[in-house]
């Protein structure tokens, strides 16, 4: 693979990539040892994000960055579907039009465990429930901010039984 080795971080900016590209870039990282994965400005699908969340669960993956690809609710398959629990420090998908029900497939179908920092800014979520029921346990950094909560959403926010390390909550 073109990836092996020591490659330790990976930008992909504006360049256009599409699922299929990032589809491909997941079937040929094999043992890469990519800790660091940009993709700002893309043109990404929610499959995409889980192959390369599936993917770079089979390597020292650690931070995963899909800023701002209008990234929607969609199918998952089965291919990229974790097996086994994963956990990174740094999880953004700010920006993207999850919404509750894409930011809750992601969670079950991708068995997040634990996140240092997680950024679903301006991800259109609505239900605070989507961000405690089944989610992952965020360790640090929790940034939900941008999003069209209602007043009683942001109070259920700054209520919840959030994990004791967490540092900074944003809403």
């Amino acid at each position: 693979s073109p990836l092996r080795g020591r490659l330790a971080y990976l930008g992909l900016r504006s360049n256009g990539w599409d699922t299929d590209d990032a589809l491909r870039l997941a079937s040929v990282w094999g043992d890469a040892s990519i800790e660091h994965l940009e993709m700002y400005w893309n043109k990404l699908e929610l499959d995409a994000v889980a192959a390369l969340l599936c993917h770079g669960a089979r390597a020292p993956l650690r931070r995963l960055e899909v800023f701002s690809n209008h990234i929607v609710p969609g199918t998952i398959s089965p291919a990229h579907r974790a097996s086994e629990p994963m956990s990174l420090d740094v999880l953004s998908l700010a920006d993207n039009p999850l919404g509750d029900s894409g930011w809750a497939s992601l969670c079950e179908q991708m068995s997040l465990r634990s996140i240092g920092a997680l950024d679903l800014s301006g991800c259109a979520l609505e239900d605070a429930s989507a961000l405690t029921r089944g989610a992952p346990q965020v360790r640090e950094r929790l940034d939900v901010s941008n999003n069209p909560f209602s007043s009683q959403t942001i109070r259920a926010l700054v209520e919840a039984p959030w994990n004791p390390s967490l540092s900074s909550l944003e809403v």
